[in-house]
């Protein structure tokens, strides 16, 4: 029985650990990083200039992962790139052990003792575990993560010890600041609990409770700061820690980086940190209420507990979680001991019947829950449920990394400038370097500034702004991930006639500057990348029935077709998608492109076979809806059909469901604004209620897309509508300068200012 309750529980959280970081390989940061440190291994330095980019080529780099890079590097030599992950492992598991060194720790200091408190405990650490394996990604933010909980257990062992131990955080510093950018934090946690101490003590005397100074944590904080100099880029590095937090508000290319106001950061992640910050309060305001004495001030409670630091800690890292979505991590790993101590606290002072009966039987939930996230992961269905790409394995997949695209360039020798974009250039850098330099990649704001990225966005979209950068750069050729948000590049180099798509897989794209015409019409396979053995054995063991992904499985007809009809070339999407009919198992996404196809050809047919020609359209998607009624998209396609017939309430029914599906549809609020709108211009009794529902739709789409010029005038138009003229005023100011509105809009917004008297 007492192998059940605390043994089995804690060896299920450090396999559910393990099973989280064998992985497939699929950040393309990683890939970066490796050839960074093979650099470093051969010319025995550290890169202070880029070298891997052909636009900033020569200009400043504080490269702050070196030792990171390093050490990923030459496990990379010794057992394969995929290996990398088991660095991961180990890291993952040392994050455990002392977030379980916490808990203990923190019970200890506040010297509460309950039966329970060991399934509390393993709970604790489970829910810890699920909120953080979105960043167990093979990434250096691993090591701050873990320096991060280490430095936590070290400061409040002193603040109950008050032993020398605390002097380890000084080499531990050190090590941080060259392995990866938020070494920063570690100033910021001496520094709240060396803050906290100073309050305790000045005001304890003011009290007259027994306080002492803390002498040794200053001067371990000072040593700790001054000791970061200590790495290649000597003092300037002092700076890193203010500059990245500044990157963080300033580039928005990346959805790990969006904050609290936007959908992307709301995923279970930011839940689970909300429920941890409710308990962790929770438990404070219990002990509180129940340990108060009745003339004691909150001032005085709080010293004599020394609450302080907590209360700082919950803040200062909430705010930092509120920031990015990246970041909530940090605040999972600082507020479990606090999350465990709020269980714990509450747990003591419930007096419920039922309440306790199921704690009793917390360690058998634990039990179940543990093995079943353990195997849903090891076998798949964890991330299937969470829409995630990762895959249970050390594997490198060629259906997620453009190693076709980079054999192809190798092979035709392809030289000189290339535009890439941010995705593919670190694994081209990786494999083809120095025949590839990047046009720009990821090291961001490190290497390339904030207006080139906005230049690089601009010129995916618009063919103008792209000749421009062609002119001056002199591209010879061009890679480009295979993905709908480069939808436009890849048309309009299809279209150009100076471009030849030469090469086309799963991945990515490459055209080459040639005069010739497209003749590129097969999607190339995705074939096996080697895997070594010793990945193979390592996956195999924490799953017996691990196998190497199946290529085989993979439907080349859908994904040719899925290509072509991002290229708007609509009788090859029609030949692969019929063969992905007669072929594949899961006919819905062909069924979608036909559908898509047909109703394309309908809106520009003005014969009497218009209407053959849409109810074909219909046919096929609502064939698609019956082989999968959760695919947004053909909601999306029925819903275009009956907005341009008119039916504008099916039209937003249907639009609704692609929203219920995909959170992140921002077309979808878009298309369901315009139908509402189109509803409200009709008139009638609803006309007001209408323009309400279009206005709510337009804030769904603003919080996909802040700030769009496009949706801020809608916005102030329709509100002009129901005569609110302060909002109205407010969002037409903030477009007024915008050029993307035509002559008309402009005049009308004008006047809609006027006509609100401002």
């Amino acid at each position: 029985m007492r192998f059940l309750q605390n043994k089995l529980p804690l060896i299920i959280c450090f396999l559910i650990a393990i099973a989280f970081s064998l992985k497939n390989v699929r950040e393309p940061d990683l890939w970066w990083q490796l050839k960074t440190g093979d650099w470093i291994l051969e010319h025995h330095e550290v890169p202070k200039q880029d070298v891997f980019s052909y636009t900033f080529e020569g200009k400043p780099w504080i490269n702050i992962k070196w030792g990171s890079e390093v050490l990923f590097a030459s496990v990379a030599k010794a057992f394969g790139p995929e290996c990398i992950f088991l660095i991961q492992l180990l890291v993952s598991c040392l994050l455990v052990y002392v977030l379980l060194l916490l808990c203990k720790q923190i019970i200890e200091q506040f010297e509460i003792d309950h039966p329970q408190k060991n399934a509390l405990l393993i709970f604790s650490i489970l829910l810890a575990i699920v909120g953080i394996e979105y960043r167990i990604i093979g990434r250096p933010e691993m090591f701050s993560h873990l320096f991060a909980a280490i430095f936590l257990l070290i400061l409040f062992r002193h603040q109950k010890l008050k032993n020398k131990a605390i002097f380890w955080l000084i080499p531990l510093q050190l090590l941080w600041a060259n392995m990866h950018e938020s070494f920063g934090m570690g100033i910021v946690l001496m520094m709240i609990f060396l803050a906290s101490s100073w309050f305790e003590f000045f005001y304890g005397k003011k009290l007259k409770l027994k306080a002492e100074k803390p002498l040794q944590l200053s001067l371990a904080t000072f040593l700790s700061f001054a000791i970061i100099i200590i790495n290649p880029n000597g003092i300037d590095l002092l700076l890193m820690p203010f500059n990245i937090f500044g990157q963080v508000f300033e580039n928005k290319f990346t959805t790990e980086l969006m904050d609290f106001s936007t959908y992307v950061f709301w995923q279970k992640e930011a839940y689970i940190a909300i429920i941890i910050f409710i308990v962790s309060v929770l438990g404070l305001v219990f002990l509180y209420f129940s340990n108060r004495k009745k003339s004691e001030s909150i001032l005085s409670f709080i010293i004599q507990k020394k609450l302080a630091v907590i209360i700082l800690l919950l803040s200062a890292f909430l705010f930092l979680a509120s920031t990015a979505y990246r970041n909530i991590t940090f605040f999972i790993i600082i507020a479990t001991p606090l999350f465990y101590l709020g269980l714990v606290i509450i747990k003591s002072k419930v007096k419920s019947v039922k309440f306790k009966v199921l704690f009793q039987y917390l360690y058998i939930f634990n039990i179940i829950i543990g093995i079943a996230i353990y195997v849903s992961v090891v076998s798949g269905k964890y991330y299937k449920w969470f829409n995630r790409n990762d895959r249970y394995g050390l594997e490198i997949l060629s259906n997620i990394n453009p190693s076709g695209a980079a054999n192809f360039i190798a092979e035709k020798k392809l030289n000189g400038n290339a535009l890439s974009d941010y995705l593919t250039s670190s694994y081209l850098l990786w494999k083809n370097f120095p025949q590839f330099k990047s046009f720009i990649d990821l090291r961001d704001l490190d290497v390339f500034t904030g207006e080139f990225f906005e230049t690089f966005a601009q010129a995916i979209n618009d063919p103008e702004v792209f000749h421009k950068l062609d002119s001056q750069y002199h591209f010879n050729f061009a890679v480009v991930l295979a993905n709908p948000q480069f939808s436009r590049l890849h048309k309009f180099l299809y279209t150009d006639s100076t471009y030849s798509l030469a090469y086309i897989d799963a991945v990515a794209a490459v055209y080459i500057k040639q005069n010739e015409k497209n003749n590129t019409t097969i999607l190339n396979e995705c074939k096996p990348l080697p895997q070594s053995q010793f990945a193979f054995a390592i996956s195999k063991i924490f799953n017996p029935f691990y196998q190497p992904f199946n290529y085989s499985k993979v439907d080349n007809d859908i994904l040719a077709a899925t290509f072509f009809s991002m290229l708007g070339n609509n009788e090859l999407v029609k030949s692969y998608a019929l063969k992905s009919l007669k072929n594949a198992s899961e006919k819905y996404l062909a069924n979608n492109l036909l559908g898509q196809i047909y109703f394309s050809k309908s809106i520009n047919d003005t014969t009497p076979n218009n209407a053959v020609l849409m109810d074909s359209a219909k046919y096929f998607l609502k064939e698609s809806l019956k082989e999968n009624s959760k695919y947004a998209q053909v909601y999306m396609d029925l819903g275009a059909i009956a907005f341009r017939e008119q039916r504008y309430k099916e039209a937003i029914k249907n639009f609704d469901k692609a929203i219920s599906l995909d959170k992140e549809n921002l077309n979808a609020c878009l298309y369901a604004a315009e139908a509402t709108t189109s509803m409200a211009n009709q008139g009638g009794s609803q006309q007001n209620k209408n323009i309400e529902t279009a206005i709510n739709y337009y804030k769904k789409a603003d919080r996909l897309n802040p700030n769009n010029p496009i949706i801020m005038s809608n916005l102030g138009f329709l509100y002009f509508r129901i005569k609110d003229c302060d909002k109205a005023v407010f969002y037409l100011d903030l477009t007024k300068d915008f050029d993307g509105l035509s002559p008309q809009e402009k005049q009308q917004a004008k006047e809609c200012i006027k006509s609100c008297g401002h």
